[in-house]
């Protein structure tokens, strides 16, 4: 019989939310258990692990819980672990039970890996409130009679009780527990791009996350869902929360976190007509064989900031193997209409299908790199545990140990037809291409240097946009008039304004001049203490060391240079170039001419970027390619016939200090194009 002792610490839970963000799901968990007067329910959020375990402890300590509630991700096993590890250090009779994707994906065995006492699969809000009974309760329901439930018996054996049927009428469920995850906290300290792109429509941003459905109705192969049954909640009773929200919060930004928000035009239409009079913004998911003109022209109406859609691939073939049930054309008019509707795009191409191929990988990227003006974000395909494209890679042999894959964070994994080496080539390469044209920069303001003032030219709608506050962290941004977005690349403008780079003209030249005489051995005496004086985020030296790498023939290392910069900016039309040479002499040319283009596109000054572009692209047309090859190596290019320009610290610093670089102007395409401006 438990002591009175016991059952108070039964009574008290204590839920852990990793990493720290409002955590819509553990909200509607603690607000389910606050249904129940006999429990006490307290709530943390924890940042980065294992830095802030002493956080959990400390908690701990005060609450006196003798239950913790933990949900997380796959990707996030290992600082999960560290958690249980922690909790267990601290007393090993509390009571851990695990929720959210992690279990749901495969609860037996991740039972096996993590060290909790009970998993929680699939809805956990009905789960959780009956397990809880049953700490607190005698004679009670018993846990292999709770749905949705697993644990080890008294023998050792893991039992996982029947799936839990989801609730019909989601509008049952409480309201998020906003007071417990403090959310007023959590708007407060929001800023100007504190999530990503998503927070720069508005230099005081006040944005929560919203549900109004759950689950989806379609299978794609690399999509995980708990819950099978797609289910939607009344209209009536979101706005009732919106309500709710816009009084006790301000919110002047809704972010609905739906998978999918409706494909039916009705509700969506209803939805438009019922925010219009809050007069705030607020940005959803859609599939894009439901756009169309009228719709979108609704939503921009009702101040819809950004549509997110699922696009993944420009090949028909790929699609049809991840069964998105769309086409390449739906992608191409959606994203058309929505861009002239003033709404903002939001979608991935990720590359990884099991059918993906060097032509597929190439055919999306071509687009991508034909409409920039989308902003359209490329990355890699997450094999998440308990899909499709998960069990199938395990099969094949692709994924050899399933708990090593997961202990890692589940690591990029090739499951295309690609060969490693063309793979994980070009995923490396795409991501360096630039998902955002710059803006025209016209007025900086660095005081303080922490929050930069700054007026540009949008690209897309040519208008003039403040901002205000502008967080070093913060490089991609929203246009306030058409909520296109554009790359600002704070760290280059305060760079440039603070370090004066007149200071090294003369090391720079004369480190130069030694390189340009043949005396290695002064040069690297000379430039290499200077180069590694400044810090990695001084972009214009990384550029400028990248092309010294270039010119020396250190190709990798150059190549290393140039992503670092990238790291910090994307707006540097020098170093698109130059690197575009570096990818060209390794044998990818399709890369090295989409950042001959993106220097071009950045700076119609950079007449050697579009010389190289020409050059390439004519000896594409000799060798008849169709497509732009970036998903493979060519070694037979002429990379001899290309050109390199020099990163320059400031106007100070000219291309007259490197009197043997300056020959783009005197290669004939460029001679051509300089008769033509003239």
């Amino acid at each position: 019989m438990d002591t009175i002792q016991n059952k108070l610490n039964k009574a008290c839970w204590l839920l852990i939310n990793y990493p720290m963000e409002f955590p819509i799901g553990l909200s509607y968990i603690s607000a389910t258990l606050k249904t129940d007067p006999r429990l006490s329910v307290h709530c943390l959020s924890v940042g980065s692990i294992p830095h802030h375990l002493p956080a959990i402890t400390q908690k701990l300590t005060e609450t006196m819980a003798g239950v913790v509630g933990i949900s997380g991700f796959s990707r996030n096993f290992s600082s999960l672990k560290q958690i249980v590890s922690c909790i267990r250090d601290y007393d090993p009779s509390i009571i851990i039970v695990f929720g959210g994707p992690i279990i749901s994906s495969d609860p037996v065995f991740i039972h096996n890996k993590l060290g909790h006492d009970y998993g929680v699969y699939g809805e956990g809000e009905e789960t959780v409130l009956e397990l809880a009974n049953y700490f607190i309760t005698d004679n009670g329901i018993q846990p292999e009679e709770i749905a949705g439930l697993v644990f080890r018996d008294a023998d050792g054996q893991i039992i996982k009780t029947s799936e839990r049927i989801p609730k019909n009428d989601i509008d049952d469920i409480p309201w998020p527990d906003w007071e417990g995850w403090d959310l007023g906290y959590f708007i407060d300290q929001q800023a100007f791009g504190s999530r990503w792109v998503f927070n720069t429509h508005t230099d005081h941003p006040r944005e929560i996350l919203l549900l109004l459905s759950r689950s989806c109705p379609y299978k794609c192969t690399f999509c995980f869902h708990s819950i099978k049954s797609f289910r939607m909640r009344k209209m009536d009773a979101v706005f009732e929360e919106i309500r709710a929200l816009v009084d006790r919060y301000q919110i002047n930004t809704i972010f609905l976190s739906d998978d999918l928000f409706s494909v039916n035009r009705k509700r969506i239409l209803d939805f438009c007509q019922r925010i219009t009079p809050y007069n705030i913004y607020w940005s959803a998911s859609l599939r894009v064989n439901i756009a169309e003109p009228e719709l979108l022209a609704e939503m921009s109406k009702a101040k819809c900031i950004m549509v997110g859609y699922g696009l993944e691939s420009m090949d028909d073939g790929v699609l049809r193997s991840m069964r998105k049930k769309i086409t390449a054309s739906q992608i191409e008019k959606a994203c058309q209409l929505t861009y002239e509707a003033n709404i903002s795009v939001q979608g991935n191409f990720i590359f990884g299908d099991s059918q993906e191929t060097v032509e597929t990988a190439n055919r999306t990227l071509n687009w991508h790199i034909k409409n920039l003006k989308y902003s359209i974000a490329l990355s890699y395909m997450m094999v998440f545990p308990g899909t499709e494209l998960y069990n199938t890679a395990l099969k094949q042999g692709k994924i050899v140990d399933a708990h090593d894959y997961i202990e890692k964070g589940c690591p990029t994994t090739n499951t295309t037809l690609m060969t490693d080496k063309e793979y994980f080539s070009f995923l490396n390469e795409a991501f360096f291409i630039a998902q955002f044209i710059p803006a025209h920069v016209i007025n900086v303001d660095i005081n303080p240097p922490s929050k930069i003032k700054v007026t540009v030219i949008c690209p897309h709608c040519g208008e003039i946009v403040f901002y205000s506050a502008v967080p070093l962290s913060c490089s991609n941004v929203m246009c306030k008039q058409c909520y296109g977005r554009f790359n600002l690349d704070p760290h280059k403008l305060v760079y440039r304004n603070f370090i004066s780079p007149d200071s090294h003209t003369n090391i720079l030249a004369e480190s130069i001049r030694f390189l340009n005489e043949g005396r290695a051995e002064e040069f690297n005496r000379v430039f290499l203490p200077f180069i590694n004086e400044a810090s990695e985020s001084d972009i214009d030296m990384l550029s400028l060391f990248g092309t010294v790498l270039l010119l020396q023939g250190n190709l990798e290392e150059a190549k290393n240079k140039f992503q670092q910069a990238f790291m910090y900016a994307q707006g540097l039309p020098d170093a698109h170039n130059n690197y575009g040479v570096v990818l060209c002499k390794l044998g990818q040319i399709g890369f090295g001419l989409a950042h001959f283009q993106m220097a071009w596109a950045i700076s119609p000054e950079c007449w050697a970027a579009q010389a190289n572009a020409q050059f390439v692209s004519r000896w594409l047309v000799e060798q008849s390619f169709e497509l732009i090859p970036f998903a493979q190596f060519i070694s037979d290019f002429p990379s001899e016939g290309l050109h390199i320009t020099v990163p320059s610290l400031s106007s100070t610093v000219s291309t007259a200090l490197w009197p043997p670089l300056r020959t783009s102007s005197e290669h004939p395409l460029a001679r051509d194009l300089l008769k033509e401006i003239a």
